[in-house]
């Protein structure tokens, strides 16, 4: 089975979703480490490196030969990463130009292996087009078509945030005649189009229900990237008479493609609630419904007769998937600036959560799936509590499973042990403390992949309790797990076969560089010796170099290729100093 996971989490962390594990200040004096801040182009003189910059940028030297001498997947890797580590704003850009340039020249000699081409392809272009357009469109015909399409959609949405209509317009055009129409871009423009541009509204919306006909789509198709997220984004602009064909269309293909496939059980899940269907067809429906009860009731009417079992779904989600992910409030186009201020700083002590997950399967693996959702959305339930009352959310923590049956990477117990620790960091350190020892006596019950997440999110609250000496401990610990997962990764009755960079070894060897860094940059440089993948240490120490210029990793992508498994996890980590 092939899994491609993609949580968005926004208050507390897991492995395979987004965390949000705020870095801040410690609380305590740590041992005086000058901080790192980026070079401002803009300044009229150029600022004195401190000495930390100065390591930094000569370790990314001596990196990047390094890197220059790996085979081209991981060359292109760290050259990419070298790249984004120096000035990308203002005049003084040249090297990272130059590098990114290197990186993409790199990533054509890849063979073998168009999944890693095109990841790399996309990051290295969407680091580059910021910089120089000129640069990207001179190798865009190069890249990967997947890659083409992708990065034209930034440069729609580029372009329409510039409200430069034309360009926009000519481009998704261009798109259109070689792919598909690029739906979710298309969409911000539409929504962005004066209404003096009537006409190319109506032209654009045209243009997507036709080229959607011209397509056959097969397997799971789900978001904004898609007809369907465009109607219900855009229907209110929409002629009804094309909205309804669209429908239909939709609704045709999805049951042609149910036919032709077999136990595809979905499960959808978010702050709003958890569904499940058992066809693409029924989840198409289902979003797609409270569109068409507006347009031909009688139309929606008669399919949801034909559809029993989607009736209560709809009772208790009449607004389909905005009921299950409800969009934020609009805000103000202009507010007075208290109001703006007041708005500010309560959406970052309580910001808004959003998750959702996607999954395939027969029914037993779509009610596991289901059961997922639910501990989930308990955990949220905790994390909630542990911002008013992390005393009783410490108890009802320990209700949480440990683990999820196997069915992915994570651990609702230490989930909501991390947030409590978290919120309590700073004003009740002695729940933090007991939440955090909580959370390492469960450590070794967790997954391997959770472990060493677990044991990332709990250096991260040490340090900012000042807490050195556990957080060492922690990291101690965690060098450990990355060992484990490195053997796991090398087993060679079934090695891992993905990018080695992305490996779960790579990304924990790669966050506890970076909370050792922060700790003691002596004890880091034992650490990478350590490191027994050449590969590896060579990126980790890019890492190295990067935490010095205050440059975190902000996002990690974690692949497992082997033969019973093909698996794909995005996490973010969301720190602040």
């Amino acid at each position: 089975m092939a899994w491609v996971l993609c949580w968005g989490v926004v208050g507390f962390s897991h492995t395979g979703c987004a965390q949000a594990d705020s870095q801040a200040q410690a609380t305590q004096a740590l041992p005086a480490q000058p901080k790192a801040k980026r070079i401002s182009a803009s300044a009229k003189t150029t600022p004195k490196l401190t000495d930390e910059q100065k390591q930094g940028y000569a370790l990314l030297e001596t990196s990047e030969a390094s890197s220059r001498g790996l085979e081209a997947p991981m060359r292109t890797y760290g050259l990419m990463q070298i790249a984004t580590a120096y000035p990308t704003t203002g005049s003084e850009t040249k090297k990272t130009r130059e590098l990114l340039r290197d990186a993409f020249t790199s990533s054509l000699e890849i063979q073998d292996d168009n999944e890693t081409k095109q990841e790399l392809q996309t990051e290295i272009f969407r680091a580059l087009l910021p910089l120089s357009q000129d640069d990207v469109e001179e190798r865009l015909s190069q890249a990967d078509p997947k890659v083409r399409k992708v990065t034209s959609e930034q440069m729609i949405r580029m372009y329409t945030s510039k409200k430069q209509f034309e360009k926009a317009i000519d481009l998704v055009n261009q798109v259109t005649s070689w792919d598909e129409f690029p739906y979710a871009s298309a969409s911000g423009l539409i929504d962005a189009l004066p209404a003096d541009m009537t006409a190319e509204k109506q032209g654009l919306l045209v243009q997507a229900v036709n080229s959607y006909k011209n397509h056959t789509h097969k397997g799971m198709r789900f978001g904004e990237g898609t007809l369907s997220g465009m109607i219900v984004r855009n229907y209110g602009s929409m002629n009804p008479k094309l909205v309804l064909q669209a429908i239909d269309e939709i609704l045709s293909q999805a049951k042609a493609s149910d036919e032709n496939t077999h136990n595809n059980n979905i499960s959808l899940g978010g702050t709003g609630g958890t569904v499940s269907f058992t066809s693409q067809y029924e989840y198409e429906l289902f979003s797609l419904m409270p569109v068409l009860e507006r347009l031909d009731e009688s139309r929606a009417n008669s399919l949801l007769q034909e559809n029993q079992a989607l009736q209560a779904k709809l009772q208790q989600y009449p607004q389909g998937g905005d009921s299950i992910n409800p969009p934020a409030p609009p805000q103000p186009a202009e507010a007075p600036a208290k109001d703006k201020a007041t708005t500010e700083t309560t959406q970052k002590k309580k910001p808004q959560r959003v998750h959702t997950a996607v999954f395939s399967g027969d029914a037993a693996t779509a009610a596991r799936m289901q059961a997922v959702q639910d501990a989930m959305n308990r955990t949220q339930n905790i994390v909630d509590e542990a911002e008013t009352d992390p005393s009783q959310a410490l108890a009802h923590a320990t209700t949480l499973p440990v683990s999820l049956d196997g069915m992915i990477a994570s651990s609702p117990r230490g989930n909501a042990l991390t947030a409590i620790a978290k919120a309590a960091a700073r004003n009740n350190p002695v729940i933090a403390r007991q939440a955090l020892a909580d959370l390492r006596k469960i450590v070794p019950d967790m997954p391997l992949n959770t472990q060493a997440q677990s044991l990332q999110s709990s250096i991260t609250t040490y340090i900012t309790m000042g807490d050195n000496d556990a957080a060492e401990s922690a990291i101690s610990e965690g060098i450990k797990v990355a060992e484990r997962l490195l053997e796991k990764d090398l087993n060679p009755d079934d090695p891992n076969k993905a990018l080695k960079a992305w490996w779960p070894s790579a990304n924990a060897y790669r966050s506890f560089v970076e909370a050792q860094t922060k700790v003691s940059r002596v004890q880091t440089l034992a650490l990478l010796k350590e490191i027994k993948d050449p590969e590896i240490r060579t990126i980790e120490s890019i890492t190295y170099a990067r935490t010095m210029l205050g440059l975190p990793t902000r996002q990690n992508r974690i692949q497992e290729k082997r033969k019973s498994m093909n698996r794909t996890m995005i996490t973010d980590n969301d720190q602040t100093d």
